[in-house]
């Protein structure tokens, strides 16, 4: 499958109180979100599901997140940002 088949979009972005992740393309593994530093913050297991929603901690500090789509085709990451709340 080429790489530009898989489709990772985020939604809204900028956000305050959750994101949404819409996955096309590829029957996703895993979708791992890192903070501001690069630190993993969460891994979510994905099971058949094409959207994501992911609600961040109240402790979660504002700034640029990425999020990137683990599959057996390859990954794909997008970066969003976390307005303060």
């Amino acid at each position: 499958m080429p790489v530009n088949a898989l489709r990772l979009t985020v939604c809204p972005n900028p956000s305050r109180l959750s994101t949404e992740f819409s996955i096309s393309g590829v029957e996703p593994i895993a979708v791992e979100i890192f903070d501001p530093h690069g630190r993993l913050v969460e891994t979510i297991q994905v099971s058949d599901t094409r959207r994501i929603v992911w609600e961040p901690s109240a402790f979660a500090p504002s700034g640029v997140y990425f999020v990137r789509l683990r599959a057996a085709e390859g990954s794909a990451t997008s970066k969003f940002v976390l307005l303060p709340r």
